[in-house]
């Protein structure tokens, strides 16, 4: 067996050894509220033995009743961070009778060291304690363990049950044994002390471990907000563009493979533009957040719904086409029912189209604008279905309504010329003429360029109020126009970008809608209609 002065002395190095570890480890490493209690308790233990060591050399005040005061309050201070560690704020009702329980036991100690000396009676008081505080740590471990990555909480407990059966069976032997006249003639001392070696050393390489745990699955939680964050749409929470296109080519995929009908939604808020210009775009976020909201609402949780940009969100579902236009329909209804943060009405748009065996995602989103196009022109808030694919549609004509007339002759020639151009164009689109469509495209933006220069010097001269926003959609249009422009030169855009353009942003959102409000200032009124040839 061991000389005991030789296992107190690694006692003490190795309880002394674990206190520089978690010091340094708290400087160094990520921790958590809870570790500097950690730290503090092993520096509590490792002076407590360091004192308890000196026992005939040091005053029994020290050696006896600061020493073991400090070995409790290392027991408390586990405890205060296995607490703190769990997310358990400090408390007096929790943490504080632990702490006046070590404040009596010494109390009690003194009394059997100067009073009535009895050996037992101390060894029985320490070891009590160690049963109550080692008690408490194994419940508060299995009470806030977590709901994953249980091994170490539960190895811990184990552990700290192992302290509490030692420290029963110490007391035990301590209160059936002869009276001791020093602690080092007990020869069940040198076994307890062994065995002590073996667990202090186990729950003092479970608290960086539980730390290591915490901080990986902290990571693990970031990397899943980082990676949820970039397939999002960070103001409507929906999905985003880049992760709406994948999904659905991967939808496409299944679809082709397991014979399944997919459909495509396009929606778009009505006269979203004015409500920006007249409530702020603040308000007008806060509208696109609610339609978010209740968009989720009325589909499934299989069912892929994204924000595509600006006001426009498009859907698939796993659905023919009559099926896509009730959902459309159901919730155009929920969306004209519903109450906003703005004062006017919101209303939307929705065109579906059903996807064709072998289909592209842009030939299937074209032909869902083009049904989004007859709803808007059809006088919006109506749902409008698509049929057969992109290449088939008959073309496009836009037809001028003199009702559109401004009393500016020189205006309404340019209004009129751009919408035939922007006829032709579409034409040219729909048979697939690729060097046809980039002519009249750098045509239609010239022309539009030059119109929008004129067009603000009118409405100067006539002091229309809203002509500031008037000339900011200008540049937007024109910007836009541009890019788009040499996107398509360039191959990273197909032809149906173009329409989308011109039906959507340039005829229908600037002519028809913004030059409309024009008209009302003007004290008249006009229309642009599109018809199949023949009409």
């Amino acid at each position: 067996m061991l000389h005991t002065q030789t296992l107190a002395l690694a006692t003490t190095v190795q309880l002394v050894s674990l206190s520089v570890f978690l010091t340094f480890f708290f400087f160094t490493r990520r921790t958590y509220p809870g570790f500097a209690n950690w730290t503090c308790a092993l520096a509590c233990l490792a002076v407590g033995y360091v004192l308890l060591s000196l026992r005939g050399i040091a005053p029994d005040a020290v050696s006896i009743l600061a020493a073991n005061y400090l070995l409790m309050t290392g027991m408390a201070l586990l405890l205060d961070g296995i607490l703190r560690f769990s997310g358990r704020a400090y408390s007096f009702a929790l943490n504080g009778p632990l702490h006046l329980l070590s404040a009596v036991c010494v109390a009690v100690m003194a009394f059997y060291t100067f009073a009535e000396p009895n050996i037992n009676a101390r060894v029985v008081v320490v070891n009590l304690f160690r049963c109550v505080s080692h008690g408490a740590c194994v419940a508060a471990l299995l009470y806030f363990q977590p709901k994953t990555d249980r091994t170490t909480h539960r190895f811990l407990a184990l552990l700290f049950l192992a302290s509490v059966t030692l420290g029963i069976v110490r007391a035990g032997f301590a209160l059936n044994a002869s009276p001791l006249q020093h602690l080092y003639d007990d020869p069940t001392f040198r076994l307890f002390m062994l065995i002590d070696l073996g667990v202090v050393a186990g729950i003092v390489f479970c608290l960086p471990v539980l730390t290591h745990m915490r901080v990986e699955q902290e990571l693990e939680q970031e990397r899943a907000v980082a990676e949820r964050a970039s397939r999002t749409d960070k103001l409507t929470g929906l999905w985003n563009r880049a992760y709406f296109e994948a999904e659905t080519e991967r939808r496409a995929r299944e679809a082709d493979r397991f014979g399944d009908e997919l459909s495509m939604l396009m929606i778009d808020v009505d006269h979203f533009k004015t409500v920006n210009d007249k409530y702020g775009h603040l308000s007008g976020d806060e509208v696109l957040r609610s339609i978010a909201s209740l968009a989720r609402t009325c589909i499934r949780s299989t069912d892929l719904l994204c924000r595509w940009g600006g006001e426009e969100f498009l859907m698939v579902i796993r659905a023919p086409n009559e099926v896509a236009a009730q959902v459309a329909e159901n919730l155009r209804r929920v969306i004209e029912g519903a109450s906003f943060s703005v004062p006017q009405g919101i209303t939307i748009s929705v065109g579906v189209a059903n996807r064709r065996a072998g289909e592209e995602l842009t030939s299937l989103m074209a032909r869902a604008d083009h049904a989004l196009y007859r709803a808007k022109a059809g006088g919006r808030n109506r749902v409008e279905q698509e049929g057969g694919d992109a290449s088939r549609f008959s073309p496009l004509y836009l037809k001028w309504n003199p009702a559109f007339s401004t009393g500016e002759p020189a205006l309404d020639a340019q209004h009129r010329g751009l919408i035939e151009l922007s006829a032709q164009l579409l034409e040219r689109c729909t048979a697939n003429d690729r060097q046809s469509v980039l002519h009249l495209t750098r045509k239609l933006l010239d022309n539009a360029e030059q119109h929008y220069l004129y067009e603000e010097c009118v409405l100067e001269d006539r002091r229309y109020p809203d002509l500031e926003a008037h000339r900011s959609d200008h540049r937007r249009l024109h910007e836009k126009g541009r890019e788009l422009f040499d996107r398509v030169a360039d191959g990273e855009k197909d032809l149906s970008a173009i329409i989308s353009y011109v039906l959507n942003d340039l005829v229908i959102g600037h002519i028809a809608e913004e030059d409309v409000a024009y008209i009302a200032h003007a004290g008249r009124e006009g229309s642009v209609s599109r018809s199949q040839p023949g009409s």
